[in-house]
C-alpha cells in the first residue's frame, strides 16, 4: 500500500517573503504585509541582484502585491491552494 501526502497552501498562509542571495548565503526576509518590492542586491557583499525598475523587479513587485492583495480577501466562493513540490509518496514498506 502506499500513501500519498500533499502538501498544499493557499496565499493566505505566506507570512513571509525570504530572498537568499546564491553568493554569500545571507538571507533578507520581510513580512509579507511589508514587502513591497524585492531587494536589487545582497545587503552583505553588495552583488547586483537585479535592476531596479527593471521587468525582473517590477514582475517580483507585482507578486508580492498580488498576494497581499488576494490573502486579505475573505468572502470569495472558491479557496485557491498551490501544490508544493515537496509533496512525495511515502511506502509502508509492503509494496
Amino acid at each position: 500500500m502506499t500513501i500519498e501526502t500533499k502538501t498544499t497552501i493557499q496565499l493566505n498562509d505566506i507570512c513571509t517573503v525570504e530572498f537568499e542571495c546564491k553568493k554569500c548565503h545571507s538571507q533578507t526576509v520581510w513580512p509579507i504585509g511589508i514587502a513591497k518590492s524585492p531587494p536589487i542586491k545582497c545587503h552583505c557583499d553588495e552583488q547586483q541582484w537585479m535592476v531596479h525598475g527593471g521587468d525582473q523587479f517590477m514582475a517580483l513587485s507585482r507578486l508580492l502585491q498580488l498576494i497581499q492583495r488576494v490573502s486579505e480577501a475573505k468572502n470569495e466562493p472558491f479557496i485557491m491552494r498551490f501544490g508544493l513540490s515537496a509533496s512525495f509518496p511515502v511506502s509502508d514498506g509492503k509494496d
